[in-house]
């Protein structure tokens, strides 16, 4: 045995069996064969879980369940003798594991190459700036022309804060703009035909991003859970460690207290808690 879908039938045999092979299996399994029948049993890819979650589209409890089968699956062939090994059991991300993903220069760098993203234009400015303003997807999706103001500034002003959100309690960050964007971003405005900086081929906001972004990772051999959060927490990562201010990299991201922003970003500084060794062992200096 060396496939999934052959563990899956082993267990959907016994089950037929046992007549509890209801409905509800039955599109649980056509799920799950449809996504992971190819596989090899012993070889299924890290992340993979969290990928099927994203392209399942429902809530993370039954994306758990369906998952849960699969280990079933997996377990009844391992005690039945079909597997020589008992193999490694898939677990579903839990939301802070996948928030704690940040990408390398050359990780960037990578999936920026990759054919996938050369093919969405869209897509690629929309990496770009999540990236390089850490504004969270939503902030720029809904991003306007008249939100940004050339006048103001070097470069030029960003204001986060589309009309829908003037009476929310947290108002998104206004920044100046990247100058590695400005020109991509001046073409955005100058080519809008309905006012969306980021739109499709026939000017309507862009959808969700998200499976695009995946399958460029994919493509790029990146074995890691990326999604638009991670490139927002990327951008800020590097500038933590290139020892941005912790108070403008807090006002930068939008954050409401500086506090939220120490509690993630501290540790990415290259001094910190520097001082502290050092004072430390001082204590044992002449001992």
């Amino acid at each position: 045995m060396e496939l999934v879908r052959e563990a899956l039938e082993k267990q959907k045999q016994m089950m037929i069996k046992e007549g509890r092979f209801n409905s509800r299996y039955k599109t649980i399994w056509k799920h799950l064969l449809s996504y992971f029948g190819d596989m090899k049993i012993y070889s299924i890819p890290k992340h993979t879980v969290e990928n099927y979650y994203t392209t399942r589209n429902v809530k993370r409890q039954s994306v758990a369940r369906e998952i849960a089968m699969l280990n079933a699956s997996l377990n009844f062939c391992y005690n039945m003798e079909y597997l020589d090994t008992k193999p490694r059991l898939l677990n579903v991300t839990h939301k802070n594991e996948i928030r704690n993903v940040w990408l390398t220069s050359d990780e960037i760098k990578k999936i920026f190459s990759s054919k996938v993203i050369k093919r969405n234009p869209h897509i690629e400015m929309a990496c770009k700036i999540a990236l390089t303003t850490t504004a969270r997807k939503s902030a720029f999706r809904n991003l306007k022309v008249d939100q940004i103001n050339w006048d103001e500034g070097e470069r030029g002003l960003i204001n986060f804060n589309s009309e829908d959100m003037l009476n929310k309690a947290k108002p998104r960050a206004t920044i100046p703009v990247p100058k590695s964007i400005e020109e991509l971003l001046k073409k955005c405005c100058e080519q809008s035909r309905l006012g969306w900086v980021l739109q499709t081929r026939r000017g309507r906001k862009i959808s969700d991003p998200l499976f695009v972004l995946k399958k460029a990772v994919k493509d790029a051999n990146i074995d890691k859970d990326v999604c638009f959060h991670t490139l927002r927490h990327t951008g800020a990562v590097h500038m933590a460690m290139n020892n941005v201010p912790l108070l403008e990299l807090s006002r930068y991201m939008g954050h409401t207290s500086i506090e939220i922003t120490e509690k993630v970003y501290a540790k990415f500084y290259p001094d910190f808690m520097k001082k502290s060794s050092e004072v430390a062992g001082d204590l044992i200096n002449g001992c």
